[in-house]
């Protein structure tokens, strides 16, 4: 028979008792190793056991099973009882780009797909926000949990009024009452209760997961930034019913020129690179085991090896025996890392679905999850640490000051959004520069609308520039729609005639237009008013123009104006 061993903890500490599940062949033999040292032996009378076996000292410790040629092991830790706990902060960053082309319907449905597809058969039903939310709920372990607010945007959308599906060639209707769709409403009810319970700690983000940091420290647009962030709590708060305190920046895409608007909008806490951003920070800097304070927000620096680890190492496993070992061996990694540290907070931040469905469904992923947690849960019981969320550490601790952080991002820079693909990543950088161009122009025209700003968010959306799903014609599609919404206004403004020092110009609209008008070389601010407006002039050449981001945008031809003679005859 196949030999199964399992502990029911993966750490303890010393004098405790170990109980040792075992199945094998009777006769089987049953060693206990710290290290190369074998603390005890004993031969198994029955196939299916437990033992207990008392543990004296810290070390690394395995429960091995040897049945003739067969050999099994099980790991675990032992470690000296701390003054207290050290916390553990568990940070998933769940999303989803805002994947709704110009004409409604939904261009790529992951948010849905991740739901009510079956992707970890055979062993949970479901795909991934759904079986996060069951386990979640299932060792209601104490985390923080970032849903972006563009997929919490589209699970609501498809929840009120339903939502249309672009299947390439045809458009698939999903009704709120489809039974797909409760689905859709359980899981996000599911993540409502664990909120409304203080299990998980809610974050918002920018809306439409652009990359902040980068934008603003290349172009400056900080008034973009800010209706993302803006529009991001907004839907936050509607959606999940909580009030965030804290904000994930997408791709961790730090500058110091975010901290303005992150303490505009109230943001507490967010999380930021161990490695990236900890080591060139200036400041009160210890260890990336504190929290840390630029200015109002306080900073936590994820332990960058162990969430890599998670996120890329740990996510390749085929079955349930590499997702138990995987999941036994993380949880030591996370309990041995905060202990030898002495942690105030160890921070482990990592999407939380891509590393199960990336590049495809893992099946087994979802059962190194479910075991891990299971894990976890257990060695907190046991008092070897305490899972946390992170506004209950801000509110626990003083955190050490820091004076800057670089403007990084989780990769270090910024080369798989720039010129990894650089012939299409560079066309959708200009599609994005000539949209905000588009918008800047409205808005000082006659001032945009929501369906504007919704128009930009899109276009810089930060999935739609990744590398290997870089879409140019997704940002050139929302481009299109600003630039026509620009060619109606300046096309409203029409030059109808000329008379008595004076050019008649016409406005269509049923607003004021503001535009710029040069005579000659002087400029001036005009608000051309809905109807006829009489511009006076005294010859030379007038332009008409709104002004955009870097360039002005001309109303028709520039408009020669003869000057008048005396006595009547102009000169030739």
């Amino acid at each position: 028979m196949a030999i199964r061993v399992s502990t029911d903890s993966v750490a303890y500490f010393p004098g405790e008792r170990v109980r040792v599940t075992i199945e094998a062949s009777r006769g089987a033999e049953l060693v206990i190793l710290r290290g190369s040292e074998v603390v005890e032996r004993r031969v198994l009378s029955e196939e299916r056991v437990v033992e207990e076996v008392e543990v004296k000292e810290a070390g690394v410790y395995i429960a091995r099973v040897v049945a003739g040629e067969e050999v099994e092991d099980a790991k675990f830790i032992v470690v000296e009882r701390l003054e207290h706990a050290p916390r553990i902060a568990i940070v998933f960053h769940d999303h989803q780009a805002p994947n709704y082309s110009p004409d409604g319907s939904i261009r790529e449905s992951w948010a849905f797909e991740h739901i009510w597809n079956h992707e970890f058969k055979p062993y949970y039903e479901g795909g991934a926000y759904y079986v996060q939310a069951k386990l979640l709920g299932k060792w209601r372990i104490r985390m923080s949990l970032n849903l972006s607010p563009s997929l919490l945007k589209q699970w609501s959308d498809l929840l009120d009024r339903g939502v249309v599906i672009d299947r390439g060639g045809f458009y698939e209707c999903v009704e709120p009452s489809d039974e797909r769709a409760e689905m859709v409403e359980e899981t996000l009810e599911m993540f409502k209760e664990l909120a409304r319970s203080g299990v998980i700690d809610v974050l918002t983000s920018f809306y439409s997961h652009p990359l902040a940091g980068y934008i603003a420290d290349a172009y400056g647009w900080l008034d973009l930034l800010s209706h993302e962030l803006r529009m991001g709590r907004e839907v936050t708060e509607g959606v999940m019913g909580v009030e965030p305190r804290g904000a994930w920046l997408p791709e961790m895409s730090f500058s110091m020129k975010l901290l303005p608007i992150l303490e505009g909008e109230g943001v507490e806490y967010t999380v930021l690179d161990g490695i990236n951003h900890f080591a060139g920070a200036l400041g009160e800097k210890d260890s990336v085991y504190q929290l840390y304070a630029l200015k109002s927000i306080k900073v936590f620096f994820r332990h960058t090896g162990i969430s890599d680890l998670w996120s890329f190492k740990y996510s390749n496993v085929n079955n349930v025996g590499e997702a138990e070992a995987g999941a036994r061996d993380l949880a030591i990694r996370i309990v041995a890392e905060a202990h030898i540290n002495k942690a105030e907070v160890l921070t482990i931040a990592l999407d939380g679905e891509n590393w199960m469905v990336l590049p495809r469904p893992k099946p087994a992923a979802a059962v190194l999850l479910d075991k891990l947690l299971g894990y976890l849960r257990r060695a907190e019981e046991l008092g070897l640490i305490r899972l946390v969320k992170l506004c209950e550490v801000v509110d626990e601790i003083e955190p050490r000051l820091l004076v800057s952080v670089p403007s990084r991002s989780w990769r270090g820079g910024y080369e798989k959004w720039l010129s990894e693909r650089r012939r299409i990543q560079e066309s959708i950088w200009r599609n994005v520069v000539e949209a905000y161009e588009c918008f800047k122009a409205l808005q000082n025209a006659v001032g945009v609308t929501e369906e504007d700003v919704a128009s930009l968010m899109h276009v810089v959306n930060s999935d739609h520039i990744w590398a290997e799903f870089a879409d140019e014609e997704f940002s050139a599609e929302w481009r299109r729609v600003l630039e026509s919404r620009l060619e109606g206004v300046l096309s409203s403004i029409r030059i109808v005639g000329a008379k008595g020092h004076a050019v008649h110009v016409m406005n269509l609209l049923k607003k004021s237009v503001r535009v710029t008008i040069y005579r000659d070389s002087a400029a001036s601010l005009t608000e051309l008013k809905p109807g006829l407006n009489a511009i006076r002039v005294e010859g030379g050449v007038m332009r008409i123009v709104v002004r955009g981001w870097r360039r002005e945008h001309q109303v028709g031809k520039p408009i020669l104006i003869r000057p008048k003679i005396e006595g009547g005859l102009q000169a030739r």
